[in-house]
């Protein structure tokens, strides 16, 4: 009976092994590594919001302005379209962007903020909009999204009314 019982353990184990083992997709092919020298905005900020946006953990600096990161070939493909849109140079005006991530259906977007108006941003696209994902950049001073077109839009619209209030108010 246990010598019965001990053999079904086994094989379960081993089929239920192998079919992990089937369905793990192979690391070689998989995941590589993107290395980035930046131009303008500094690897710290780029850190957080490549985790933030991405959500992508293996993030190191290299140097002052340079970027190691190490994930699976789609999540490289969106890093790098996150790192184009926060990489532009202080004092010029950047024209809002969207790039389109097909896997998912999201939006990732950058949205210009014309005052230092950052933490009443993200606490109000966190607490009226809720996107999936947002980020700062402090200078240039940046809003990064991602979620859904509609949240998106909704999002670029308040920081847009905020910003005319800020506006109205000085």
């Amino acid at each position: 009976m246990l010598r019965s019982t001990l053999f079904h353990l086994l094989f379960a184990v081993a089929v239920a092994g192998t079919a992990v083992a089937e369905a793990a997709p192979s690391a070689s092919s998989e995941f590589g590594t993107l290395l980035v020298d930046l131009e303008h905005v500094d690897s710290g900020d780029a850190m957080t919001v490549v985790r933030a946006i991405v959500g992508v953990k293996a993030v190191e600096a290299v140097g002052e302005r340079g970027l190691k990161v190490t994930e699976s070939s789609e999540n490289l493909a969106t890093a790098r379209t996150v790192l184009e849109l926060i990489d532009v140079e202080p004092g010029q005006e950047p024209a809002e962007e969207t790039a389109h991530i097909e896997s998912d259906r999201t939006v990732i977007a950058r949205s210009i903020l014309q005052s230092p108006i950052h933490r009443e941003v993200m606490t109000a696209l966190r607490e009226q909009i809720r996107p999936q994902h947002v980020a700062v950049v402090q200078d240039p001073p940046l809003v990064i999204l991602r979620d859904s077109p509609e949240k998106v839009r909704a999002s670029r619209a308040l920081i847009a009314s905020m910003q005319r209030t800020e506006e109205g108010s000085e």
